[in-house]
């Protein structure tokens, strides 16, 4: 299982979980369809239209190969892409920080470094 590392902290909640609880506390419309496809996540993409496109264009990676980056999105329509806590501040209407603030709050698990 692949984790994502922000700052001092691991995520390994499956991305799935985390963008269906991202939709769930949206009050904007965005991220109307998730579905998996193979080793991605297919959503409508937050960065364009709204965040209300007809259908996803926008893919989050969720595969074992370690050249991709665990979480990493793009969008094949507008091609913004970026890390997973790009994404989930953009869907809230914020940037990257409050992304990385709000992944680490909900799921983020404290690195020791003690033993580093």
């Amino acid at each position: 299982m692949r984790t994502i590392q922000i700052d001092n902290y691991i995520i390994s909640t499956p991305i799935k979980e985390i963008i269906e609880t991202v939709k769930s506390q949206l009050h904007n419309g965005k991220l109307k369809d998730i579905r998996v496809k193979g080793d991605n996540i297919l959503v409508t993409c937050p960065f364009h239209s709204d965040g209300l496109e007809s259908k996803p264009a926008c893919n989050i990676y969720i595969g074992e190969d370690q050249s991709i980056e665990y979480g990493y999105f793009r969008c094949f329509v507008c091609n913004e892409q970026g890390p997973l806590a790009k994404f989930v501040g953009h869907c809230f209407d914020r940037d990257e920080n409050f992304g990385k603030a709000w992944l680490i709050s909900n799921y983020g698990q404290k690195i020791d470094t003690e033993y580093f």
